[in-house]
């Protein structure tokens, strides 16, 4: 079995943030949930329904995510960035 870390820098909601915004600029967590809080009122983690909000804009956050791959990785510090798509992506092709 293999077993791979999931980076998101510098919080996992940068990845709901994708959905909505580009991001290209290092943020503190703290402005990665006030800019995503116009999208999804009242977020808090592990609350229900983040999936259902997010996923008509699958696609576009796939690809902003893809794109903050290319110019920075998981251990370059403070530059956005999240695996989190490729998790995504995983879980969306599995076959049952």
């Amino acid at each position: 079995m293999h077993f791979a870390a999931i980076a998101s820098v510098p919080c996992f909601e940068l990845w709901l943030l994708l959905h909505f915004n580009e991001v290209l600029a290092p943020l503190h967590r703290t402005d990665v949930y006030l800019r995503l809080r116009p999208y999804l009122p009242g977020y808090s983690k592990g609350q229900p329904g983040h999936y259902a909000n997010t996923k008509p804009h699958l696609a576009v956050a796939h690809k902003r995510a893809e794109h903050l791959a290319t110019l920075a990785d998981a251990h370059d510090g403070i530059a956005p960035y999240t695996d989190v798509h490729r998790l995504v992506h995983l879980l969306t092709t599995l076959k049952t």
